[in-house]
């Protein structure tokens, strides 16, 4: 996992806090505090979250406030033009909290079996989300009760992405300087 957390980094795959070991400490203790148990999720699971979680986030990258900060950074943020609801600029070094909430959020949903961006279609499936996945001696899940479609409800990542977006009443806007 490489971490971007404000100096647009160019190859970066997770969105995180000072570096790895930060990040991944900083998540299980944000799911901990929300009840969720992580003591027998391993850092390197709660790696491979943070990175599906941040590929979870980047497929709203068009509709995020601001402009990119760099050509070369590999991720949406950091982002420039970005301000404040009281109008003082938002930092374009800096990787806004709600946006790292929302990630911790999706390893929650994913540690709770939900994949954030699954496949549809297919023999079998029925346009039903895989739940389970085994490789050797194969075999699938697929759920009755998350939905048909083309990505799962997520109401929490939503709302802690929501003033991340354009077109939306909360926290963060854009304006040209």
């Amino acid at each position: 996992m490489i971490v971007e957390t404000g100096s647009g980094v160019s190859d970066a795959n997770s969105y995180g806090e000072q570096d790895v070991a930060t990040t991944i400490a900083n998540c299980k203790a944000y799911a901990t505090d929300r009840g969720v148990d992580m003591a027998t999720a391993t850092d390197e699971q709660v790696s491979s979250w943070l990175v599906n979680g941040t590929d979870y986030i980047e497929s709203f990258s068009s509709d995020f406030v601001g402009t990119q900060k760099t050509i070369t950074q590999a991720l949406s943020w950091p982002r420039t033009n970005v301000v404040y609801p009281d109008g003082s600029p938002f930092p374009d070094n800096k990787i806004p909290t709600d946006l790292i909430h929302a990630l911790y959020q999706s390893v929650i949903e994913q540690k709770n079996g939900i994949v954030l961006q699954p496949s549809q279609g297919g023999s079998g499936s029925g346009g039903k989300f895989v739940t389970f996945e085994k490789v050797d001696v194969i075999e699938t899940k697929y759920s009755e009760t998350i939905g048909t479609g083309s990505q799962p409800f997520l109401p929490k990542v939503d709302q802690l992405l929501d003033g991340l977006l354009t077109g939306t009443m909360f926290a963060l806007r854009t304006v040209r300087i």
